[in-house]
């Protein structure tokens, strides 16, 4: 089975009160492979944590349905392929590490034998070996992530679903949760997280899907979002000697460029051999040229703004 995770239409209503339902989830459709790292991302309260609930059988769906290598969401041949860290998750503080993984590993049937085997290659895993003899209230925020990451490995899933897993960590901890999970993918496990900083997504996914308000407004390759804005390009170029005033207004650049010896601008892409003609003739060194591209940042603004001009309309 090529697809880890497939849902159908599926939908999620809460009730409010006696007559009004709250719609958290309207008829998603999503296709993550297998070996796939995905972000799923959206606002706060777009319904990302609710359809990580319906995938995990943590809650049932009002319509629609999922499916887990095949597998329908929340069977247990489907609980039996998932690994999951909430985005809130509490645990028992005054245990040690490799005691409460022993604890999470007892659940799967796992003999103790092979959960210390299992245990020394998870900390390994997630780089907190040297932590196994720590207890839970010890560990920092960045040392929890961690940890949860690895309970969640302990029964050797295919598949990861991860709720926001570097909520609350400073940069230095984002950037080893974000390694983390790109080591598990070269290992084989299919990633699904959810997540509303788009920069991380940026960097570590294969495929994104975006939701706003209940619905996928789009999802796909990375790299279709990612796309040259013609056709403007950055030029970056060095003088030898800081230019004069009579050079920066003969090449139509800002004064303030007066002192720097490093430049880089932005110049229409057929203006650039004219531009680069002239820099020559002050002996000025191009060193790149590349395309501006669009970030996911700038496609996740546009169809938030999109889809909240056509629900007004």
């Amino acid at each position: 089975m090529n697809i880890a995770i497939l849902t159908e239409n599926l939908k999620k209503n809460y009730k409010y009160t006696k007559n009004k339902n709250i719609l958290a989830l309207d008829n998603l459709n999503l296709e993550v492979l297998k070996g796939d790292i995905f972000g799923f991302i959206g606002p706060n309260g777009a319904g990302k944590t609710t359809a990580i609930k319906l995938l995990t059988g943590l809650i049932q769906p009002t319509g629609g349905k999922a499916y887990i290598f095949g597998e329908l969401a929340g069977s247990i041949r489907a609980k039996k392929n998932i690994g999951y860290l909430s985005e809130i998750a509490y645990y028992y503080d005054f245990m040690e590490v490799d005691k409460l993984l022993h604890f999470y590993g007892s659940f799967f049937g796992i003999s103790k034998i092979k959960r210390e085997g299992r245990i020394k290659e998870i900390l390994k895993m997630v780089d907190m070996t040297e932590k196994i003899n720590s207890k839970i209230k010890d560990l920092s925020k960045g040392m929890l992530q961690r940890f949860g990451i690895a309970q969640a490995l302990i029964s050797n899933p295919p598949l990861l679903i991860l709720d926001e897993p570097t909520s609350g960590l400073d940069p230095i901890g984002q950037k080893e949760i974000k390694d983390i999970i790109l080591k598990l993918k070269e290992m084989g496990i299919t990633i699904f997280f959810s997540s509303h900083k788009l920069t991380e997504v940026e960097h570590i996914c294969d495929k994104i899907g975006i939701i706003h308000k209940g619905k996928m407004l789009t999802q796909g390759a990375l790299g279709e979002f990612l796309k040259q804005k013609e056709p403007f390009l950055k030029l970056k170029f060095s003088f030898s000697l800081p230019p004069s005033l009579e050079v920066l207004n003969k090449l139509n650049l800002p004064e303030t460029l007066k002192d720097n010896l490093l430049c880089e601008i932005t110049v229409h892409q057929k203006d650039l051999n004219h531009f680069i003609d002239k820099l020559r003739l002050e002996n000025a060194q191009i060193i790149s040229i590349i395309p501006e591209i669009s970030s996911l940042e700038d496609t996740f603004f546009n169809l938030i703004k999109e889809g909240e001009k056509n629900e007004s309309s």
